[in-house]
């Protein structure tokens, strides 16, 4: 009996029980299925199915034609700011050691600067003026205007050497002259 599982012709017992009895092929016909009351309706629920079905595809591909126009969008601003910062990189290779080390002191000093304002905004300290010379004078009396017209002497001075000087101040003192009223003096 060890043997006649290998044998060619070898059946199990159950199986053999099951085919001599015979399965039951009406087995589970009695069921009822769910079934419509008007075959119509199932008709509009198809169609509203299709309806949810195109309108969500239009939606998508919307999405996808604005999906693909701002990925092109930020693939070209990519670019773009590659593009910027290797000419940036190739204009600092070209700097001088001086230019550099002066361009560094620059954003230095800006950035102490903004620092500074920071730290008055924090601590609500008022900015002071910080005019000097000309911007303060507020003249009233003869010398106040006496030294307020020092005070434009010297700055103007400073730039008498350039090759514009003359007609500057010829321009000046035409525009400064123009709307005077003079009494008991003679304009030279």
């Amino acid at each position: 009996m060890d043997e006649e599982w290998d044998a060619d012709t070898f059946e199990p017992q159950e199986i053999k029980t099951a085919l001599s009895v015979g399965a039951n092929k009406w087995e589970g016909e009695d069921e009822d299925e769910d079934v419509k009351d008007n075959w119509e309706d199932e008709e509009e629920e198809e169609k509203k199915d299709v309806e949810k079905q195109e309108t969500a595809k239009l939606v998508q591909a919307r999405k996808t034609k604005k999906s693909l126009a701002e990925k092109i969008e930020e693939k070209e601003q990519r670019l773009r700011e590659e593009a910027e910062m290797k000419a940036k990189d190739r204009e600092r290779q070209e700097l001088t050691a001086e230019e550099i080390l002066a361009e560094k002191l620059q954003q230095q000093k800006l950035q102490e600067e903004s620092d500074l304002r920071v730290a008055m905004e924090t601590f609500g300290v008022a900015e002071t003026s910080t005019a000097v010379g000309i911007d303060v004078i507020n003249p009233n009396s003869s010398e106040e205007l006496d030294e307020l017209q020092t005070a434009i002497s010297k700055k103007i001075q400073l730039y008498n050497k350039s090759p514009h000087f003359p007609a500057f101040a010829e321009d000046l003192i035409r525009n400064i002259c123009v709307n005077c009223k003079y009494s008991n003096t003679e304009i030279i």
